[in-house]
């Protein structure tokens, strides 16, 4: 039920539905999806997506807009997605979740959307992400709590897609895209203070996935 509400949010943000194909999408991660995770103790322990294909877990969905047979090579759109890594270093197990709400403005390179036609693309995107993490200890069998405040808006994510768009029939697609973060800080996060007081902090950087996405357009 959450998921159709925020469709029909994004729905309802987007009038030029109106007067333009309308690509509706549902992506999940396939090969390969990582990110490096470093603080004081570890570096870039490599965390990779946990879960199968379509998981809910592992799920982003998205609305973009255009089409080139009205002259328009540029569709707008957004996305929600959720993202599910863990990884290992010694004994300590990292858990990373996340959901982000992303704007995306996209370029298309393809002869016309009809069936069997294929196109190229390539995108940016920006938006706001809600991030958990959590640290496990499985020889002394006891977990972390939960980041601070993980149900708000807690970093920032910018980043860029590149892939090819498979036009099935005039109203179904495939798309394989390649994504990367382009944080060059990386996801700066804060985890509970230290018993004397100090605070830990802890970077995930080089966020990247292979994507593969089915939808429909009208």
């Amino acid at each position: 039920m959450k998921y159709k509400i925020q469709l029909i949010l994004l729905l309802l943000i987007f009038p030029s539905t109106l007067i333009a194909k309308t690509f509706y999408g549902v992506s999940t991660p396939l090969l390969s999806s990582k990110v490096n995770y470093s603080d004081a103790d570890v570096s870039d322990v490599e965390l990779s997506y946990k879960s199968g294909l379509f998981d809910e877990s592992n799920l982003g969905f998205e609305i973009m807009v255009g089409d080139l047979e009205r002259g328009r090579k540029w569709r707008w759109g957004g996305e929600v997605r959720n993202i599910n890594l863990e990884g290992q270093s010694g004994t300590t197990k990292y858990l990373f979740e996340s959901r982000e709400y992303l704007f995306k403005i996209e370029g298309i390179a393809a002869e016309a959307e009809r069936a069997w036609r294929v196109g190229f693309i390539a995108n940016l995107f920006a938006g706001l992400g809600t991030l958990n993490y959590q640290f496990s200890k499985i020889d002394e069998n006891r977990t972390s709590e939960i980041a601070e405040k993980a149900d708000e808006f807690n970093y920032t994510q910018i980043g860029g897609e590149v892939g090819i768009e498979v036009y099935v029939t005039n109203s179904f697609f495939i798309s394989g895209t390649i994504r990367n973060s382009l944080n060059e800080n990386g996801i700066k996060i804060k985890y509970l203070p230290n018993p004397d007081g100090s605070e830990s902090t802890g970077t995930f950087k080089n966020l990247s996935s292979f994507n593969v996405t089915v939808g429909l357009y009208f």
